[in-house]
């Protein structure tokens, strides 16, 4: 899938505040999706899969990328491409099984995870600190 408008970078305060929760696809970038939109979570969306992309790993300078691909293949080899919105989230309700592998790339660049998540919850280990052997947010270098 190839995205329809131009590839940008946005700064961070230009995206709906983190801990602000407003309804809408660009609410609370960087914070992990799941805590409300699981199955049995307390928003009606559930996703499968959801999170942020940043143009670098933790402490580099803290934008979000708008127009990333976020390439997911599940465990069947269903693939599915996510394109990043303008406070850098992306997100799926299509039922995938996981483990699954996940690559970002923004115009010629390509970041794949070593490892294949066990769920879809992004955020969740990609965080500011890194949780599990993440090294920080998700990212894919810009320039």
């Amino acid at each position: 899938m190839r995205l329809q408008h131009p590839l940008l970078v946005l700064a961070l305060a230009g995206a709906t505040a983190c801990g602000t929760p407003t309804n809408g696809p660009q609410m609370m970038p960087g914070s992990n999706c799941m805590t409300c939109h699981a199955e049995g979570g307390t928003s009606s969306h559930a996703w499968t899969v959801a999170g942020t992309v940043f143009n670098g790993p933790k402490g580099s300078s803290a934008l979000l990328v708008y127009g990333a691909q976020v390439q997911v293949t599940d465990a069947n080899g269903t693939e599915l491409t996510l394109g990043t919105n303008g406070a850098g989230n992306f997100y799926t309700a299509e039922p995938l099984a996981f483990p699954i592998q996940v690559a970002v790339q923004y115009g010629d660049k390509v970041m794949k995870m070593q490892q294949a998540p066990p769920n879809g919850s992004c955020n969740s280990c990609h965080s500011g600190n890194g949780l599990n052997g993440a090294s920080g947010e998700l990212y894919v270098p810009t320039n």
